[in-house]
């Protein structure tokens, strides 16, 4: 994610990009035809579920209408414009439209009200018919638009529920830690509220059982992959994928687990063996699938293996100069991105093409399509990786808010290039400093800096690049942040709206910039709000700024469990150095 907004100067600037494109499946219905034969629906169950219907996943609104017992997809917002495809009866309300795919629908009505739910790889997922979409009372919050109106929000669950949830089941798990389905949802709500390590602990004795439910299993895959233990991860959704033989929602949920454990352990190889249903799109995926060679291949050169890369500017964001086969592009340090992300025009230029896209989400929740394809090699200083994997989007045009466009910007470097290495930013000295990654290096490290550190904070990695910490703000504690070190601007932190009315901070007015240049999306609306003290792990700063508007509500619960809000630049370089421990999952914060 990188964000700018320099309230200081004089002008304003606003960028936003959230690298989020492999976090979800793209929900398509097979566009082969259906395999089984249609169940004619009498014209009275019809009238009770024909209509619009919508379900906001992402990276965009999956909609489609029912009519004459078919479904149909509204591509472009047009009624009609979209594939019809026949609804299959399963019974109880659920149809599918085939009998391989991986998504389930279910209608059931209530008086002269019908509730949808979407059923993807297995996970439930609330959706509603639009000409039943009327806010009740006590279930809406609203927040106000540049323009004055308000935009209703469905209730969900908030982290005073699940925190509610835990006090009333907690005793019950310490009175008897054997009642399975006690210790189940203890675990899962622990999960939800990002107490993954304890969530770890509670969960693992479930899949030690003779036959783990494969519900302890899923969730047991989940927290080994966002703790980094890929091998346990790799075993628990294999099991789960045998678990669920015949159930082909839930073996494809299992195989997408394990796409991202391969991607996280570069065995991109591994993929070709993973046999997905039609109208099951993944970008990393098709990226993996297009790699020959082992990604992210490392030639030192220096005996030492150690690069120092130079920062041309730390401030707003840091700048630093790396090639592409050969050509050296400037590019922004950011971890809100994944891995390497170069301009579109350079990338034509250098010849380099897509070989898959998706719909990506920017700042304030808008979207743009990213590109997706690899160069033979990235140089960082001493050090050069071979077969890396790139996303594509325009970059060049945020260069006028560094330094008046001293620089080109070319691209980004995100936590997939940092990954690769023990990696340290080295604020202090303006340098960005690649270890070779391995346990002794790391102890060496703290053994060279000693009492120089600050702090060492946990941190789990979500999706392909989402780092995740502990924190704090004001009064509350047990908040989980985005690190994301791509909000360059006098506030270190950014929140939806919902971290906002739990902390009881009010939401700011916000207004678009005439001086913003947008995101990746377009321009959105942000405002600031002054935060009394914000805290990372035990680190603790007072009195400083945050952002309302570049995270929208449905961040908050998009990834499973709850995101407070994003935690950047500001905070971090306020730290002589912050250094990446993949092999420990921790940050080493030097004072």
């Amino acid at each position: 994610m990188l964000v700018i907004l320099n309230a200081q100067s004089a002008f304003r600037v606003g960028l936003v990009f959230l690298f989020a494109l492999s976090l979800v499946l793209i929900l398509i219905p097979n566009d082969s035809t259906a395999k089984a034969e249609e169940v004619k629906i009498s014209k009275e169950e019809l009238k009770r579920f024909e209509g619009n219907y919508k379900v906001d996943v992402h990276p965009e609104p999956f909609r489609f209408f029912v009519k004459d017992g078919k479904l149909y997809l509204k591509r472009g917002g047009l009624e009609g414009s979209g594939q019809e495809v026949p609804l299959i009866s399963q019974g109880d309300g659920k149809f599918v439209i085939d009998p391989d795919h991986p998504n389930m629908f279910k209608f059931k009505v209530k008086g002269d009200k019908v509730e949808f739910t979407l059923y993807s790889m297995g996970n439930p997922i609330p959706g509603y018919r639009l000409e039943e979409k009327k806010p009740k009372p006590g279930d809406v919050a609203a927040k106000k638009t540049e323009k004055g109106a308000k935009e209703p929000r469905k209730a969900e669950k908030t982290r005073a529920d699940i925190l509610a949830e835990i006090a009333k089941l907690e005793p019950k798990f310490k009175k008897d830690s054997s009642n399975v389905k006690v210790r189940f949802k203890y675990g899962e709500l622990l999960y939800q509220s990002g107490e993954f390590w304890q969530a770890r602990d509670v969960i693992t004795p479930l899949v030690r059982a003779a036959e783990p439910s494969s519900e302890a299993l899923s969730l047991a895959a989940k927290l080994e992959y966002l703790l980094g233990n890929y091998s346990e991860a790799e075993k628990l959704y294999k099991q789960l994928i045998e678990a669920k033989a015949g159930d082909v929602s839930g073996q494809v949920m299992a195989k997408v687990g394990l796409v991202f454990t391969y991607d996280q352990t570069n065995q991109y190889d591994r993929v070709k063996e993973l046999k997905f249903p039609p109208g099951v799109k993944l970008p990393n995926l098709e990226v993996m699938k297009a790699f020959e060679e082992k990604p992210y291949q490392k030639e030192w050169h220096n005996e030492e293996k150690v690069s120092v890369v130079p920062f041309l500017m730390t401030d707003p964001l840091p700048v630093l100069t790396i090639e592409f086969n050969g050509v050296p592009i400037q590019v922004i340090f950011d971890t809100g991105a994944n891995a390497f992300i170069l301009d579109n025009e350079i990338a034509a230029a250098m010849g380099i093409e897509w070989n898959s896209k998706a719909m990506g989400t920017f700042g304030g929740g808008l979207k743009a399509e990213v590109g997706f394809g690899k160069v033979d090699s990235v140089k960082l200083g001493d050090v050069t990786l071979k077969q890396v994997p790139i996303a594509i989007l325009p970059t060049k045009r945020f260069s006028s808010a560094f330094d008046g466009g001293k620089y080109i910007l070319g691209g980004f470097i995100g936590t997939a290039a940092l990954r690769q290495f023990l990696s340290t930013l080295d604020y202090k000295n303006g340098q960005l400093i690649l270890r070779e990654r391995t346990k002794e290096n790391a102890s060496k490290l703290r053994e060279e800096l000693k009492d120089r550190i600050a702090a060492e904070v946990p941190f789990v990695l979500s999706a392909t690049h989402m780092m995740m910490a502990r924190g704090s703000l004001n009064d509350k504690d047990g908040l989980t942040f985005f690190v994301d070190s791509g909000l360059a601007s006098d506030a270190c932190f950014t929140a939806p709206i919902q971290t906002l009315e739990y902390v009881g901070i009010p939401v700011p007015e916000t207004k678009i910039s005439e001086d913003s240049v947008g995101g990746g999306g377009g321009k959105w609306a942000s405002g600031l709000f002054p935060i009394k003290t914000i805290g990372l792990g035990s680190l603790t700063q007072f009195e400083v700024k945050g952002s309302y508007g570049e995270q929208t509500h449905a961040s908050y619960w998009r990834l499973g469990f709850i995101r407070d809000g994003l935690i950047s630049h500001k905070f971090l370089r306020q730290y002589s150095s912050w250094t990446l421990d993949f092999e420990s999952m921790k940050y080493i914060f030097e004072k």
